[in-house]
């Protein structure tokens, strides 16, 4: 017997905004301040709740510059911050396909 998987999820985006992505290998995350400085509201996990439990990070890497940041929380879910832009986005079942992470504000839109 053969199991064929026919849809799967991507451990990451592989696109972000239509732009392909090199992500690097998961790292615990380093202990910093910022836990410190920041309110209970900005550390706390916005799918599970969970204070502080963002325990993995990720790099990825877009036109050949670090531009991305992942940390991903114990309960799975998936946060990136946009060093560019300065923007975090929570990840949504969307973003894992194969069209990855597009904005929604530019979604359709002609540059």
């Amino acid at each position: 017997m053969t199991l064929t998987l026919v849809h799967s999820r991507a451990d990451l985006p592989p696109l972000w905004d239509g732009a392909p992505v090199t992500w690097g290998p998961w790292k615990d995350a380093p202990v910093t301040t910022w836990r410190f400085h920041a309110s209970v509201a900005e550390r706390a996990c916005t799918s599970c709740g969970l204070i502080d439990g963002r325990e993995k990070v990720n790099l990825g890497v877009v036109d050949g510059l670090w531009r991305l940041l992942a940390y991903r929380c114990e309960c799975g879910h998936d946060v990136v911050f946009n060093h560019e832009t300065g923007e975090a986005w929570d990840l949504d079942p969307s973003d894992y396909g194969p069209e990855g992470s597009v904005d929604p504000n530019l979604e359709g839109k002609l540059f």
